[in-house]
């Protein structure tokens, strides 16, 4: 993902769409492992079903678009994605052209079509997460 910011406007690409950009729902205990542990997380886990978390959930798990575009003016929270909205087509295409120039001039992977060695790179992590959510799981030592 990468992504440019005016004062009125965040245009977002991401250049992988069909990933989980917080990792995958694999089993609970090592489930979307690009997010930190912590209560939060585990609350929205449990009531992703919860009509009133489902949306939040999506927005925090889910799979982003190829492209978002959203009017900070209007929506500063970021909900609404208006990418596809044809009164906001001008900005987009503008936002789009300024964010890949930008990124090409700087030989951005992502942008000169490459990337996928971002996911080679080892895990140094310093904790062993591995049984957070199992509350009955004997502490890593």
């Amino acid at each position: 993902m990468r992504s440019i910011r005016t004062r009125d406007f965040l245009y977002v690409r991401n250049y992988r769409p069909e990933r989980f950009p917080a990792g995958v729902d694999t089993k609970k205990a090592n489930a979307y492992r690009d997010i930190d542990p912590g209560p939060a997380k585990t609350f929205m886990m449990d009531h992703r079903a919860d009509p009133v978390v489902a949306n939040l959930f999506e927005l925090g798990f889910g799979k982003r678009p190829a492209e978002e575009l959203y009017d900070l003016r209007t929506d500063p929270a970021e909900q609404k994605n208006l990418v596809s909205d044809p009164a906001r087509a001008a900005i987009r295409t503008k936002l789009a052209a300024a964010l890949e120039a930008q990124l090409k001039a700087w030989k951005d992977p992502r942008a000169m079509g490459a990337g996928d060695e971002f996911d080679e790179y080892p895990y140094y992590g310093s904790r062993d997460v591995t049984n957070f959510f199992d509350k009955s799981a004997t502490p890593a030592k």
